[in-house]
């Protein structure tokens, strides 16, 4: 159980996603899905954690009731597949809460959107971040583009196509035996296409 509360104190640390739009990956033994982001972090980097959505030949979301598809896998290594542990998974889906995508823009298939809910331990607020994950037709099939927008007490408000978030703990004595050090965001602005790289702390 303490390693299982490790996993899932690291993983809620932070969040992420792929940069750009983002098409179809087929991988055994989950099948054809569209990664919406990717999870790094200092502990045991060579693993990653994947955040993924599945689509309809219409390229709309599938819906798991009327909650858009979202679920999550670890990528051994960087390669291999891995099934989170339920617990995780559970604990993962509380830090996103769902909120209110607004209208479809133009080329748009589908939307949903979510807020980030933060950690008590961070000094620098994420309260305000959220995802918005949008997907849309192409020549290539379908695809899914997933932007963040935040905003920092000192550098203002942005909006990316993140690439990465890197998130930094230190092993502690008490549980869940973690503690937050920093969040990195970076990905390239939606505004000038240069590289953003935000630290939380």
């Amino acid at each position: 159980m303490i390693i299982v509360g490790a996993l899932i104190f690291v993983f809620l640390s932070g969040f992420a996603s792929t940069s750009k739009a983002d098409v179809a990956v087929d991988l055994d033994p989950i099948g054809k899905h569209h990664r919406i982001f990717r999870f790094e972090k200092n502990e045991n980097p060579q693993n990653i954690l994947i955040g993924y959505t599945r689509l309809t030949g219409e390229c709309r979301f599938e819906r798991q009731g009327e909650t858009p598809s979202f679920d999550f896998y670890w990528l051994l290594d960087g390669k291999r597949f891995k099934n989170p542990h339920n617990m995780i998974k559970k604990n993962i889906r509380k830090r996103f809460a769902s909120v209110d995508a607004g209208p479809r823009k133009p080329g748009e298939t589908d939307v949903f959107k979510m807020r980030l809910i933060e950690s008590k331990e961070m000094k620098t607020s994420l309260k305000d971040a959220t995802i918005r994950v949008s997907a849309s037709k192409s020549k290539e099939g379908c695809e899914v583009k997933t932007v963040a927008s935040f905003r920092h007490p000192e550098d203002g408000s942005k909006t990316i196509e993140l690439k990465t978030i890197r998130s930094e703990t230190k092993k502690t004595w008490m549980p869940p035996f973690r503690k937050i050090l920093s969040i990195t965001l970076e990905g390239e602005s939606v505004k000038d296409g240069k590289l953003v790289t935000q630290v939380f702390k």
